[in-house]
């Protein structure tokens, strides 16, 4: 990689920088960081940056005041040189004008994406391609030069070769172990936190190469799919990186850090159909997933009156010591809050989406230390109660802690108009049970194991990618909804108000 690089970017009340320029051969990809007051009426592009290799990647960020989209690459290419007009009000037209630029320069063989917003850019993470708190309008010239295999599903014979970015503990318990017994499938290389690291995965799992990060991985043309195991702040860059470049993505849930996010790897995920992109889904409920939905939609419960639902696996009061993780610190984890979108995606399952939101909650265990010693404030809170209306009727409570002692674990009320089901824990596994208007009590339901779901979510991705079958266990598009709910939660809790859904995606921040 090359050390970070300053390309100025004019524009009037505008200070714009390229970081992270990935170099193998030529320039591979180019994330903008921008600062600054961007109401201009300016073009904005990329200047003269001169390049010995071909582009595989740009990324234009525009923001030329309202809706306007404007942009500007100027001697891209050594064999040529790209001119878009400043001022490109109708996005069709200005998706043509890049079209049309790629083709004529004979460097350029990946895509161009543009994202651009009403009002103020916000400040980059370094480490991402995509803003998170400004509307994202991509623009998706296709890849010119697809693997030759890509495009076209998989046979049976012909081998899949993954690689895998970030081995956290999951991936190494379940993504990498089960994609390696899939026939005809390799795992080829991994790339983690630190090659050290690195290097023990893959004397752990036999995997023949260490990379050194994960740009190594998603432009090697070699690998057909990618597992995405990182903290939540890397997976929308990554996956997008990974979908642009021509591989098939399999990434850890959460599915990002926020809906802008979760939207532009869906925009993404969309302007490449050939590719498979699935979320790793929720395991919580899959042994009764099928079970609940089939009673609900032969209707059992009648009309929904409310889902009522206690979550507090794991807890047994405040750990008052219990060590700073990831999931602790917003600037990896966004606005996911504890298991609460985890849970959030099974309802969804059963019962669709939310219609409304209000919520309160608290940091109970204020302060956590991290290996130094040094204490920092609990941002995300561990202890959250959730209300609001369903799309369908009918209303929830959710209730999730990680602070109470001395209750159940999982205690699920689905209650309707004819009948009410009940899912909990109180065993050790889930157990339904269910009752209809007229009975004393609820009983217990025995679901056989063939109607019980169970964890196949490598096999099903390297179906998918076989033209076997469809994703079910996530795709982007469920992904999206439970990231706006969680948004939705955030939102309610720093304004005391209650949020609609959906969002509004020209409104996410």
């Amino acid at each position: 990689m090359i050390g970070q690089q300053n390309v100025h970017v004019t524009g009037r009340h505008t200070h714009h920088t390229v970081h992270q320029i990935i170099d193998t051969g030529g320039i591979r990809a180019a994330g903008i960081h921008q600062s600054g007051d961007t109401r201009s009426d300016a073009a904005i592009g990329i200047s003269r940056h001169h390049i010995t290799g071909p582009v595989n990647m740009c990324v234009y960020i525009n923001e030329p005041g309202g809706d306007q989209l404007a942009g500007s690459v100027h001697d891209v290419s050594v064999r040529g040189q790209l001119d878009l007009p400043g001022d490109t009000r109708d996005a069709a037209i200005f998706d043509q004008h890049i079209t049309n630029a790629v083709d004529a320069v004979d460097g350029i063989n990946h895509c161009a994406t543009a994202y651009h917003s009403a009002g103020h850019l916000h400040e980059l993470p370094d480490q991402c391609f995509m803003a998170h708190s400004i509307r994202l309008c991509t623009y998706t010239v296709r890849h010119r030069r697809r693997l030759s295999r890509q495009g076209d599903k998989l046979m049976t014979s012909q081998l899949i070769r993954v690689g895998v970015v970030g081995a956290g503990a999951n991936t190494r318990l379940l993504h990498i172990p089960k994609l390696q017994t899939q026939k005809n499938v390799e795992v080829v290389s991994v790339a983690n936190r630190s090659r050290a690291s690195g290097a023990r995965v893959a004397e752990e799992f036999g995997i023949s190469e260490v990379e050194d990060s994960w740009e190594d991985i998603i432009y090697d043309e070699d690998i057909d799919a990618v597992c995405i195991g990182t903290w939540p702040y890397m997976h929308a860059p990554i996956t997008i990186a990974a979908l642009e470049a021509g591989k098939h993505v399999l990434c850890e849930a959460r599915m990002a850090m926020n809906a802008l996010e979760a939207h532009a790897m869906l925009e993404v995920s969309r302007a490449n159909p050939d590719l498979i992109a699935q979320i790793v889904p929720s395991p919580m409920t899959l042994s009764v997933d099928r079970t609940i939905s089939d009673m609900i939609s032969k209707g059992h419960i009648g009309d929904l009156i409310t889902l009522d639902a206690r979550i507090t696996e794991g807890s047994a009061y405040p750990q008052w010591d219990s060590p700073l993780h990831w999931r602790h610190n917003r600037d990896y984890s966004g606005n996911n809050i504890m298991t609460m979108g985890i849970w959030y995606e099974g309802f969804l399952r059963w019962l669709g989406s939310a219609r409304s939101v209000q919520a309160v909650g608290q940091s109970v265990v204020k302060h956590r230390r991290d290996d130094d010693g040094r204490r920092h404030a609990m941002a995300i809170p561990d202890h959250v109660d959730v209300m609001g209306e369903m799309e369908q009727g009918g209303q929830y409570r959710i209730s999730v802690s990680m602070a109470v002692g001395l209750v159940p674990g999982v205690d699920i009320y689905i209650c309707g108009t004819e009948g009410t089901l009940r899912v909990s824990n109180e065993t050790g596994e889930l157990a339904l049970q269910a009752g209809k208007r007229g009975a004393r009590k609820l009983s217990n339901i025995k679901i056989a194991k063939a109607r019980q779901g169970s964890w196949r979510v490598e096999e099903e991705f390297i179906n998918a990618i076989r033209g076997k079958e469809d994703v079910s266990h996530t795709d982007f598009v469920s992904g999206v909804k439970y990231m706006e709910w969680t948004d939705a939660v955030t939102r309610a809790l720093r304004t005391g108000q209650r949020v609609m859904l959906p969002l509004d995606v020209n409104r996410l921040v």
